[in-house]
């Protein structure tokens, strides 16, 4: 019974601190979570604050962009305005440039054709005049050319037939005023170059593409002359002309091979032959030349099978042959000489001058041959 008196009495003493204690905890834990509250509040409103000042600067920024916007727009297009503008000015200039112009050449062309009006009787009776006297000229470069060393009279009757025939084409001329077209001074060319008056036909021919430079029959004509005169470079140049006005001419370039062959210049002729073998690929005189090139260029075996297929097409051409004959005597090789030479002169016996004469110095080396002896002078 004591002891269960001490123990109520000791309950009692230390019930207030427990309670006391408890309430004591409470409270902290009240308070804690108070302080709790109030934190997430503030975290919460800065939050806010972080947000709205990021969504002002998003705006600003928009705005900026906008602004920057508007302003490149604005700026391209008054550079279009500037441009357009700036075409329409150089239109009007140009359009006025070239009323201009225009103006100024008709008043050109009408002062040209007033010119030309006021001075017509004059200019042909000059040109007249002019041609009479390149005539006459011509006359004399053909008596030298003929080598006439006595009066007209008393020349063989051939001559005096082309003397006159030349005379009677200067009472033409009289008679027409010396209004040739260029047709006319062609045909008129042909003629003299059909009786072998080269320079009259030269002359002729230099008057055509005088009047028409374009006129490709007149410069052929002309190379044609100047080649039968021996002036290889002026042909040239005359073929040339042609082969500008029409590139695939044949006779042009097989014409400009044999200029440039009697030139010496043989690799120009070599390539002359072969841009008129693509032409016309067979053509029997080409080849002939394209030989002779060949051996000039010390390709011999080359030149032998060109002749050689010659040769095969028509088996007795004495020029094939003895252009054979020749490449063998460069080679050296006399049995093949002595062959070909002795078939050229049994079809042409023309040879035998020709070996001494224009071919002297080729052969030279076999004069005192008895068996080139046998086969030249037989």
């Amino acid at each position: 019974m004591r002891t269960l008196t001490i123990f109520f009495a000791l309950l009692l003493f230390c019930l207030p601190g427990v309670v006391a204690q408890s309430n004591s905890t409470m409270q902290a834990d009240s308070l804690s979570g108070h302080i709790q509250q109030q934190l997430d509040s503030i975290k919460l409103e800065l939050q806010a604050a972080e947000l709205q000042r990021l969504a002002e600067q998003t705006d600003t920024f928009r705005g900026d962009v906008t602004h920057v916007m508007e302003w490149t727009v604005g700026l391209i297009g008054g550079l279009i305005g500037l441009i357009t503008i700036f075409l329409a000015i150089s239109g009007v200039y140009w359009l006025k440039s070239q009323r201009q112009l225009r103006e100024a050449i008709e008043a050109k062309v009408k002062e040209t054709c007033t010119k030309i009006e006021d001075s017509l009787d004059t200019s042909i009776h000059a040109i007249f005049v002019q041609k009479q006297q390149d005539v006459r000229e011509s006359i004399n470069k053909i008596v030298e050319t003929l080598s006439l060393p006595v009066p007209v009279e008393q020349t063989c009757e051939d001559d005096q037939r082309k003397l006159r025939k030349v005379s009677d084409e200067i009472r033409r001329l009289e008679q027409m005023g010396g209004t040739l077209t260029a047709r006319d001074h062609l045909l008129r060319a042909r003629k003299w170059m059909d009786d072998g008056l080269f320079m009259l036909a030269l002359d002729a021919y230099n008057a055509a593409v005088t009047k028409d430079e374009k006129f490709m029959d007149a410069w052929f004509g002309q190379g044609y002359c100047l080649l039968h005169l021996d002036r290889f470079g002026e042909a040239i140049e005359a073929f040339d002309m042609v082969l500008e006005i029409k590139s695939d001419n044949f006779e042009a370039l097989f014409n400009k091979g044999i200029c440039f062959l009697k030139s010496k210049l043989y690799k120009e002729a070599l390539e002359a032959c072969k841009e008129a073998l693509w032409i016309k690929t067979n053509h029997f005189d080409t080849l002939l030349l394209k030989g002779g090139c060949l051996a000039e260029l010390k390709e011999y075996d080359d030149a032998i099978q060109t002749f050689d297929i010659l040769l095969s097409r028509q088996s007795d051409d004495h020029r094939v042959i003895y252009n054979k004959a020749r490449v063998y005597a460069m080679k050296g090789d006399k049995p093949a000489m002595l062959k070909a030479l002795s078939d050229a002169i049994r079809y042409n016996n023309g040879y035998c001058k020709r070996v001494r004469a224009q071919d002297g110095m080729l052969f030279k080396p076999y004069w005192e041959d008895p068996d080139f002896q046998n086969v030249v002078c037989t």
